[in-house]
């Protein structure tokens, strides 16, 4: 189910003419095999894209997303680059045999990038791939299904999700998981081992949330910064609320959906907003938790993005867009 990336999507231009190395991101991308992991991928980013939109249907947005992983590869492979760093990227996992089937493959492959000490990247793909993301890093830190009962030296492990989302992504699972159902699924899974589920969401539009969804996230005691609130206006405010939730965790997995953004900003996504956030908030706070939790030795062990939507892009700006948020946390804290 994991299918190379095509090369040709890694093209771009070459400057030979300057004085020293001036390298784009299709300079210095490297191909992997998925099948064939190893230490080399120690330390390292690794690109994994996720070609699903099903969870999207499920939850009556718009289809389209599962293209999406290449369209952010494109816009990507042209952005210059002013420090070397090795990124690996291992192609897409195809949602070819239904969502859970895909959401199992991703998780399975994202156990083994984080035990191998490597950070995944995950492109999106509708933003089911939150489960998938979050089941992926539980598995690797406290082992699978009975294996974690047994497991020892975890129990100072604690995980916090943060999602910059107009959507809590929280509505009530009954069996069958959707693109709005990943955080509430994550919670029950960690309730269910009896380990803490922490959250906290950016960026959530109070009129695209309905009073059920809001009550779940309050009741599992969810971080919560309006669309209204999120701007550089209160950035000291927000950093502060951040530094207390993440103050008792111990790794965090960290996850953009596209549909966060102002309309004007991302039109290629299942859900455009009408009143978002703007780019600028969004890349100074990731620029921000990248250094805190790098200096409260914190890792962000996971990142991704969700719901590219190249069939109602415009211009390729939500694909740009998300290239340049993918460009931000892959290069090295300064």
């Amino acid at each position: 189910m994991v299918k190379p990336a095509e090369p040709l999507l890694w093209t771009g231009r070459t400057d030979d003419e300057e004085r020293v190395f001036s390298p784009r991101w299709h300079q210095l991308i490297q191909m992997k095999d998925a099948d064939s992991l190893d230490e080399s991928i120690d330390g390292k980013m690794v690109l994994v894209g996720f070609c699903s939109d099903e969870g999207v249907v499920r939850n009556k947005g718009r289809a389209g997303a599962k293209e999406g992983p290449d369209a952010i590869r494109k816009a990507l492979a042209n952005l210059a680059v002013d420090e070397f760093f090795e990124c690996y990227d291992l192609g897409n996992v195809i949602n070819h045999e239904g969502m859970e089937s895909a959401q199992s493959e991703l998780s399975n492959l994202l156990t083994r990038i984080i035990q191998l000490n490597a950070t995944p990247v995950v492109l999106g793909g509708g933003h089911e791939v939150g489960f998938a993301s979050f089941k992926g890093v539980f598995d690797a830190f406290y082992g699978k299904g009975e294996e974690r009962e047994g497991m020892e030296g975890t129990s100072h492990i604690n995980l916090g999700v943060i999602n910059f989302d107009a959507h809590l992504d929280c509505r009530a699972y009954l069996g069958v998981g959707s693109s709005g159902t990943p955080f509430s699924q994550s919670a029950l899974l960690a309730e269910s081992y009896k380990k803490q589920f922490n959250y906290a969401v950016i960026g959530f539009n109070p009129t695209a949330n309905t009073r059920g969804v809001v009550e779940f996230a309050k009741n599992i005691n969810a971080l919560m910064i309006s669309d209204v609130e999120a701007n550089l206006h209160f950035f000291d405010s927000i950093t502060s609320s951040l530094k207390q939730y993440l103050a008792p965790l111990t790794h965090v997995y960290l996850t953009v959906c596209l549909d966060v953004f102002h309309q004007c900003f991302a039109p290629g996504v299942s859900a455009p907003s009408a009143m978002g956030l703007t780019p600028e908030f969004v890349i100074y706070l990731l620029r921000w938790l990248k250094d805190h939790c790098a200096k409260t030795n914190k890792p962000i062990v996971l990142f991704d993005i969700a719901e590219m939507n190249p069939n109602f892009d415009w211009d390729m700006l939500t694909a740009k867009l998300a290239g340049r948020l993918v460009h931000e946390f892959c290069l090295p804290v300064q």
